[in-house]
């Protein structure tokens, strides 16, 4: 099941969700992320993000961070020690 899809059968709060470009600050590659409205006023109130989407992945919560803070390291960019 897409992620938000999971998100909103989990969330009787969903409608209308938000659509929103985010820019990796190392690449300049472009990406979207699409967040419940409800949840994200939760967010910015000050609850931690992997408590307010304890279902998705680190990599959601990760753009959602930069869409805040305006510093988004897309996955590429990202240093991975696999």
């Amino acid at each position: 099941m897409p992620l938000k899809e999971q998100v909103m059968s989990d969330n009787i709060f969903t409608e209308q969700w938000i659509k929103k470009s985010i820019t990796c600050t190392m690449c300049g590659e472009s990406d979207t992320v699409e967040y419940d409205p409800f949840r994200w006023q939760q967010y910015i109130g000050g609850q931690m993000v992997q408590n307010v989407w304890p279902e998705t992945p680190a990599s959601y919560r990760e753009k959602l961070i930069g869409l805040r803070s305006g510093h988004y390291v897309c996955d590429s960019c990202w240093p991975n020690d696999d």
